[in-house]
Formats: C-alpha cells, structure tokens, sequence
C-alpha cells in the first residue's frame, strides 16, 4: 500500500516537473516587451523585508497561461504556472529565497501567453532588507467614511504569513443599550504587555492592560473636556499623553470631500496608569492642543497646536467654526518634561505650519529620535479626510522638511507608525480607489531615505482592494495580543473605575 501511494506521488511529481520544463521550454520561444508587466499590487522596484510573507499579485495583462520565475543570486529559482491571472507564490520556497538574498534581491520574470504568442516582459527587480520588519500589524476594520456600523473590531495579522485574528469585535449591535464602538489601540514601544483602546458608545471605558492585569477606565471627570481621546504612552513610565477634544462632524453639499471632523475644543492631560489619576498639561481656551506623541527619551512630548479663530463677539461658536473650518492651522510644538520629578517645561515651536496656509497632524518621533514623520494638508487635523495630505519628514538635527514623494499618491495619506527598529514604516493611504483606507509599508534606510511603498500581502490579490473594510489605525507590534475576546469582553461588559483628577 506504502508502495503504491509512493509510486502515485513520484508520478504526480514528474508530471509537474515535466509540465513545467515544457512550459519553460515553450516560454523560451518569446516575444520581448520592452516595459514592466502590469501587476496589482505593484510590487515593482521597492524594498521588501527579508521576513515578509509571499507577494502574491495579479498579472493584468491578458493572456490565457502565465509562467513566472523568481529567482536571486542564491538559493533555488521559485517556478509557477498558471492558467489564472493570479499568482500564488508557495510560503516555503519564498521564505528560503528571501533569507538566502537577505541584503540583496530577487527578479520576477513574467511570461504571458496570449493566442499562440508568448510574451516576456521585463524582468521585475525588488531588493530585500537586511533588517526585518516587526511580525505583527494591528489594524481596525471598519465601513469607510460615514456611514452606519453594524459589527467592527480591532484585528492583528502575522506579516510572515496571512494569519488575521480578532483583538476584540463588537458583538452587540442588535442591543441598542450596550451598542458601542471601539477605537485608538495603542502599545508601549510596540509590546502588547502594555496596552489600551477605548469603548464608546453604552459600554464606555478605556481598557488598560497593565502589568498582568486587565481594568475598565471611565476617563471623563467634572474637570476635563471629555473622556481621554488620542494617546502616546510614555516610553518607560506607566503614563500616558492624552488630549482631550470635543470634534464634531460637519457635512457637505456641494464639496466633494463630503465630511469634515472640527475640534471645537482640545487639552493635553497625562494619565497615571498605576494611580488612576488625571492631570492637566496644557488646557488653554484660546489654542486647541491634540495629538500629542513622546520623544524616545522621555524628555519631550510633541504636539499639534492652534490658535483660536473664534471672535469675542461671536455667540453660536459652533456655527461659526463649522463654517470656518479652512481657516484652522495647526502647528508642530513640544514641552519638556522631567520623568524624575514629574514635571513639565518649557513649550517651544519645532514646525510653523500656520504661517504658510497649512497645517499638521499624526506627528510621529522615530526610535531614533532623529526625525518627526508627519501628515501636513490644508487645514485642520483630521487628515484622514483630506485628500491633499501627505507624509513628510522632519529631520530634528537640521530642521529640514521635506515631503516623500516617492511615498505619497494624488490619494490620502494618513495615520502612520514607525516599527521599533525604525527601519520600517506603516501609513494608510487610499491610492487604490479614493474610498478605503489600506496599510502600505516603506522601508527607511539609515541615510534617512524612504523607499518606494508596498501593499500589505493578501493570500488572494484581489482582496487587496476587494475587501470592502477600511483598514484603521494601522500598528506595528513584536509579538501579538495573546488575551482572549472573551476575557476582555468579560472586562467591557463590567463597571468603568472612576478615574480621579489632580489639578
């Protein structure tokens, strides 16, 4: 029996191997195309990390069989015929021949036949990193622009292969008393020991994981604006940096951007995790402060900042900042903070953005601590909504900002965050289609220079645009979240603690 399953495998075998030598031997026989095969996604000409799980695509050139090659300086060729535009590259192979050119790169030969005629196009060259990427993206999933949510959650996904798992989904959207959203995960310096994201809606609550231990927050007091809002925990303190903002959607007629957020108001705070407490950093009525984000060495915190437009005289403020939204501008600030006696500084302005008609959000300080990767567009902070904005650095050492354009589209840019080696970057973007937000990565080498972007790896090419899902808030993490939706549902489902402020 051992025998014949044998003999059945080695026959399977040789017809592979046999099918595939004619293949190549017919592929040979080409026409030359002096350009690129056109491929979605374009992985064409950017940098790859040596770990990345395989790059599958879609030929979009018609034909009726395909042949690829992929091939490097070391290890073994990766050989694949199909009858189907889509490309699936085995994990296996692809692993051994991006760890055997680690530092180098790999080609991609494409052949396509088309009636009686092979075509060879030019042949696609993408170097590989020596530097991996952290394993593990977390990311919310969640319908694109304004409209009704029925179930979403927050999702983490293994980049070495196409693993996706639930953090936590909502699952109650049937009960109107307990219907929430979920939103802002964020971890301390890309571990999952330290975590937190927010429960709006019947549930409501911030939920810490701190130290082994799992807590529900009300973080709303008497004293602030609102329930704490955007965060950036410290590097090595158990604190957090949060603002605290009363926004509003304001809608369009006739725009074609339909939707604009307005913070109407914002403060900074700082959230003592281990004593429950809230305290005021800056809380000025005449500036907006939000978004704030820690330098590495626990000495700064960056924030974005604006002045007022609001004039004494004025009675509905809300009508008028609705109305005079492009008129906001947020500038580039940071306060010195002292961890050994827990005190804040000195505010001084790093970016004046205001003074030339535009205005920042998202500021993010690599590991580093030598650059600020940034969103600068027309007006206000909600970027995501912008179709002007794009990704720019801010080199801290010489003051110099420019803007990546070989990273940015015609499309949105937005939300971005740095992996903890700072050699890789995640930003969303809606280059595909105008509508969803997608996870792009750019490698960012040690002159400083980011590479040309890539899509985040699908099993299935077409779902790179044909999942109907706004990916949100995209997070790079070392290792994944190992609790439970049930033990964190168990915690949402509890009492909020009071948080406690401290003037």
């Amino acid at each position: 029996m051992k025998h014949h399953i044998l003999s059945r495998i080695c026959v399977c075998c040789l017809l592979l191997l046999t099918s595939l030598t004619a293949c190549q031997q017919e592929a040979r026989q080409t026409t030359a195309v002096n350009r690129l095969p056109a491929i979605m996604p374009d992985y064409t000409g950017t940098v790859l990390p040596p770990n990345i799980a395989p790059v599958n695509f879609r030929v979009l050139e018609p034909g009726s069989h395909f042949f690829i090659r992929i091939t490097g300086a070391q290890g073994q060729p990766i050989l694949i015929r199909s009858r189907k535009p889509d490309i699936r590259i085995p994990e296996k192979p692809w692993r051994a021949l991006l760890e055997a050119n680690r530092g180098g790169s790999i080609d991609i030969s494409v052949f396509v036949k088309n009636g009686n005629q092979w075509h060879r196009y030019a042949v696609i060259s993408n170097d590989i990193a020596e530097e991996e990427i952290d394993s593990y993206l977390s990311y919310r999933l969640i319908e694109p622009s304004y409209v009704n949510y029925s179930i979403l959650g927050i999702y983490q996904r293994c980049l070495e292969n196409y693993k996706e798992t639930p953090i936590y989904t909502t699952t109650r959207q049937d009960d109107l008393r307990n219907r929430h959203c979920i939103n802002c995960h964020t971890f301390q310096n890309h571990s999952t020991d330290e975590m937190f994201f927010h429960v709006r809606g019947g549930l409501g609550g911030t939920i810490f994981v701190h130290d082994g231990q799992i807590e529900k927050v009300n973080t709303k007091t008497d004293s602030t604006l609102s329930a704490c809002v955007y965060p950036s925990y410290h590097p090595f303190l158990p604190k957090i940096a949060f603002s605290t903002n009363e926004t509003r959607q304001t809608f369009h007629s006739r725009d074609i951007q339909k939707v604009e957020v307005v913070d109407f108001a914002s403060d900074l705070v700082m959230y003592d995790i281990e004593k429950h407490e809230i305290r005021p950093i800056l809380c000025h009525t005449s500036q907006f402060e939000t978004f704030p984000t820690w330098a590495p060495d626990g000495r700064s915190l960056y924030f974005c900042c604006a002045q007022s437009v609001l004039p004494d005289s004025i009675s509905d403020q809300d009508d008028y900042l609705a109305y005079h939204y492009q008129d906001i501008y947020y500038d580039l600030l940071r306060i010195a903070y002292d961890p050994e006696t827990d005190t804040f500084g000195a505010v001084d302005t790093v970016l004046n953005m205001s003074s030339r008609k535009s205005s920042i959000s998202f500021p993010r300080v690599s590991p580093d601590g030598k650059y600020i990767l940034l969103c600068i567009s027309d007006c206000g902070n909600f970027s995501i909504w912008h179709k002007q904005s794009d990704l720019y650095l801010l080199n801290l050492e010489d003051g110099q900002l420019q803007a990546l354009w070989n990273v940015n589209s015609p499309e949105t840019e937005s939300f971005h965050s740095w992996s903890s080696d700072g050699r890789w970057f995640v930003f969303s973007t809606r280059r595909e289609d105008g509508n969803y937000t997608r996870p792009y990565f750019s490698y960012f080498d040690r002159s400083g220079q980011a590479h040309k972007p890539f899509a985040l790896p699908q099993k299935k090419p077409a779902q790179t645009v044909g999942r109907f899902k706004s990916y949100n808030l995209p997070e790079l993490m070392t290792e994944p979240v190992g609790i439970s939706q049930r033990t964190f549902d168990g915690v949402i489902t509890g009492p909020a603690m009071p948080a406690a402020y401290r003037p």
